[in-house]
C-alpha cells in the first residue's frame, strides 16, 4: 500500500514537472522567438503581394505550395522611395531546411529553384538595415517543367527515360524512396558523361 502511494506521488510530481517545463518552454519561445509561433501568411503563385516592415527587427513568414513540378522564381521589390534600407530573404522547405543562403539588399531576387510537385515552401523576410515602415512587393513566379522524375522509378523496370544535353531533376525522399533509376538510349557506341549537382543546402533551419 505504501509502495502504491509512493508511486502515485512520484507520477503526480513527474506530470506536474513536465507541465511546468512545457509552460516555461512555451513562454520562452513566445518571448524570445515570436516568429516561430506566428502562422505563415498564404501566398498565391504568380501574383504580387504587398509587404510592409516597420522596423529592423521585423520578421515575416510566407507559405506557398506548388501543384506540379517546375521552377520557382522569387522577387521582393521595394515600393517606397529609394533609400539605403535593406532586407534579408531566404527560402525554406516544409522541413525547415534552408534552400538558399541569406540574400540581403534593397531589392532581392533569389536564384531560380527547381522543384518536384506538391511541395510546400516558406519565405522568410527579415528587416536588416534602416527599415522604417518600408513597403515591398513580393512575387512568387512559378513555371511548370517536364524535366522531373516520375514516381515510382525505384527499379530498372520502372526507370525514367531521359535524353542527353538536358538537365534532369530528382529527389530521394525517405526510406520509402531509397533510390531513383533512369535510362538513356544510344544509337551507337558513344562516350557518356554525367554530372550530378545538389540544388539544396541542408542542415539549416529558420527561427
Amino acid at each position: 500500500m505504501k509502495q502504491m502511494k509512493k508511486n502515485t506521488i512520484c507520477n503526480n510530481f513527474h506530470q506536474q514537472t513536465q507541465a511546468g517545463l512545457s509552460l516555461l518552454l512555451f513562454l520562452f519561445t513566445v518571448i524570445w522567438f515570436p516568429g516561430t509561433v506566428r502562422a505563415a501568411d498564404q501566398l498565391e503563385l504568380n501574383k504580387p503581394h504587398p509587404v510592409t516592415l516597420e522596423k529592423n527587427s521585423d520578421s515575416l513568414l510566407y507559405e506557398f505550395t506548388v501543384p506540379e513540378a517546375g521552377n520557382i522564381s522569387i522577387k521582393v521589390k521595394r515600393t517606397t522611395p529609394a533609400d539605403s534600407s535593406e532586407i534579408t530573404v531566404r527560402l525554406f522547405d516544409s522541413d525547415n531546411l534552408a534552400l538558399t543562403g541569406n540574400w540581403t539588399d534593397s531589392d532581392v531576387e533569389l536564384p531560380v529553384y527547381s522543384t518536384d510537385k506538391n511541395r510546400t515552401f516558406y519565405i522568410k523576410i527579415d528587416g536588416s538595415y534602416r527599415i522604417n515602415n518600408t513597403t515591398y512587393i513580393l512575387t512568387v513566379n512559378f513555371q511548370p517543367a517536364d524535366n522531373w522524375e516520375t514516381e515510382i522509378n525505384d527499379s530498372t523496370e520502372s526507370a525514367d527515360p531521359i535524353t542527353a544535353d538536358k538537365t534532369w531533376y530528382g529527389m530521394i525522399y525517405d526510406d520509402n524512396d531509397p533510390c531513383d533509376f533512369y535510362k538513356i538510349s544510344l544509337d551507337s557506341n558513344k562516350k557518356v558523361s554525367i554530372t550530378f549537382g545538389p540544388k539544396e543546402v541542408s542542415g539549416e533551419t529558420h527561427d
